[in-house]
Formats: C-alpha cells, sequence, structure tokens
C-alpha cells in the first residue's frame, strides 16, 4: 500500500534522428487516494470517449499508441494527460534530461561511449535520476518513493535516493497498475509530442501553465556523471523493493515474456493489481529467494 505523500517517477527515451535524450519525471503527491479517485474518474471518460476495450483503468501511453487511431493520437495522449496534470494533489513535477557526449568509465576500470552507456545501461535505472533531483531541491519531500521497474548495479544517486527515502518502491509494470507512475509515463509522452526540440527550458514552458503544480526542469550530462555512472559491482536488489502481494508467473525458459504480457489473463492480473495493491513480475528463484523464505509472496 502507497503511503498518502509519495514521489513517484518514470522515464523514457525520446528519439530525434541520431539524437537520444533520456527524460526522467518525478511527480510528488499529497493525498494520493484522492488523486487516485480522480484519476480513474478522467480514465473513464476517456475509455468512454475512445470507445476503449481494456480491462485494466491504468494507461500508459504505449496504451494509446496502441489502441488509438493515428489521426487521433496526438490529441487524444495531450487531451488526457494535460487532463490528469489540472488534479492538485500532484503538489512537484521534477523533469530531467540527459545526453552524454564523453567517455564512462566503470568501477572495474572499462570504458564506453557516452551514448552507448546511456542507450544500454543508464536507461535501466534513469527513473531514479529525477528523485535523485527531487530530494536536493526539497526541504520537506516525500518519504516514499514508487519507482517504475528498474534494474542495474548501485550508483551514487541510488544511494542518495535510498538514505533520504523511508520506503522505496520499486514495481514492474508499475506504469500500468499505480496511477501516480502512470501519471510520470504519461507525461513522459506527452513531452516527447509536445516539444520538438527537447531543451528544459521548452518542456517547462510546455508544462508550467498546465498544472498547478510547481515544475522544474533541468540538465544532468557530463557533469554529473559521478552521481549515476557505475561505481560498485553490487546489484540494486530490487526484489527487496517490491510491494507485497507478489504475484509470480511461471513460464518456460524458451516462452517469449511478450507472449505471456499479451494474454488476456495477463491484463485481468494487472487490473487486479490495480485495484488491491501489490506487484506482478516473472518468478526468479536465485534472485526471489529472501522474499520466498519469508513467505510474503
Amino acid at each position: 500500500m502507497l503511503s498518502e505523500h509519495i514521489v513517484a517517477a518514470d522515464a523514457a527515451a525520446i528519439r530525434r534522428g541520431v539524437f537520444i535524450n533520456l527524460t526522467g519525471v518525478a511527480a510528488e503527491i499529497e493525498g494520493n487516494s484522492e488523486f487516485k479517485d480522480q484519476y480513474f474518474a478522467i480514465i473513464d471518460r476517456f475509455k468512454e470517449k475512445y470507445a476503449l476495450n481494456l480491462p485494466r483503468s491504468v494507461l500508459k501511453s504505449e496504451d494509446i499508441l496502441k489502441l488509438i487511431p493515428s489521426y487521433n493520437l496526438k490529441q487524444a495522449h495531450s487531451e488526457l494527460t494535460e487532463e490528469l496534470l489540472q488534479i492538485e494533489n500532484i503538489r512537484t513535477i521534477n523533469v530531467t534530461n540527459t545526453t552524454l557526449s564523453k567517455d564512462v568509465f566503470t568501477w572495474d576500470g572499462s570504458s564506453t561511449t557516452g551514448l552507448v552507456f546511456l542507450k544500454n545501461t543508464l536507461q535501466q535505472y534513469y527513473p531514479i535520476i529525477p528523485v535523485w533531483r527531487y530530494y536536493l531541491k526539497n526541504h520537506n519531500p516525500a518519504k516514499h518513493v514508487a519507482l517504475d521497474g528498474i534494474t542495474g548495479k548501485i550508483t551514487k544517486a541510488w544511494q542518495f535516493v535510498g538514505k533520504k527515502a523511508d520506503v522505496v518502491n520499486i514495481i514492474p509494470y508499475g506504469d500500468l497498475t499505480y496511477p501516480c507512475i502512470s501519471l510520470c509515463d504519461l507525461i513522459c509522452g506527452y513531452i516527447r509530442n509536445t516539444v520538438h526540440h527537447i531543451d528544459d527550458k521548452e518542456i517547462y514552458r510546455q508544462l508550467k501553465d498546465k498544472t498547478h503544480a510547481y515544475v522544474t526542469t533541468e540538465f544532468i550530462g557530463d557533469d554529473d556523471i559521478e552521481y549515476f555512472d557505475i561505481k560498485y559491482p553490487h546489484s540494486l536488489k530490487t526484489e527487496l523493493h517490491l510491494p507485497h502481494p507478489l504475484f509470480l508467473i511461471h513460464k518456460s525458459k524458451d516462452m517469449d515474456p511478450k507472449i505471456v504480457r499479451d494474454a488476456d489473463f495477463f491484463q485481468l492480473l494487472l487490473r487486479h493489481v490495480e485495484k488491491k495493491g501489490g506487484a506482478v513480475c516473472f518468478e526468479d528463484f536465485l534472485n526471489q529467494q529472501p522474499i520466498l523464505k519469508k513467505g510474503i509472496v
């Protein structure tokens, strides 16, 4: 169960030709129950207007891309996001943007280009970055963090967030089950669709008049690399941050996870988590042993 005062985060890669930018959004919500009620009311109207046949009511940008006709796509995404942005329980919105031009050196002494590191490594845990900046800037922050599913190893930004927060939840498919994370995903998609030149000032101008929340946007790049490159060879141990109850899905080794994710039962399972809380993930007995031993699945 999430707290009433929470900061949620998600991220997306935005491509413009050969240019790739990581954009992260952290949204602070005060009064999460009221926020959820308003979120679901808005989603219900949206689904009715566009005749969306979907068992769940938590949507992400990819759902709109798949389900809305192309001639209505941009309008529908903007309409939904701008209405959600008007919910007064949203207290702050922190947006970060990252591109890297210099080589990145990791804990084992190896190096890679900034672009390769951004695409293959940083993207896996980028939702941490806007939360790190949120905690740096706020004197009375939320102490409960909800991140969309991430993987990776320990960074200084992760250590900073972990020490500032009382609770950190990492939620696989969080943007399909938790309204607060869905909001962050939809804002990322909104930025992709409405800001042609990914620039902090442009993003700020696009968002500031659409919401009652306090909006900050900033570029995080090569000068900040020490906070998000990998300095330690240890995993984030995401399994210790899963909300419960936990619904584990068993599949054969040769089965494509996408087949499972597209199945009707998976959508119904997401709906159950949407209503009751917890998380859905594929079983990984090697890494999930600590929580299995506690009998909290």
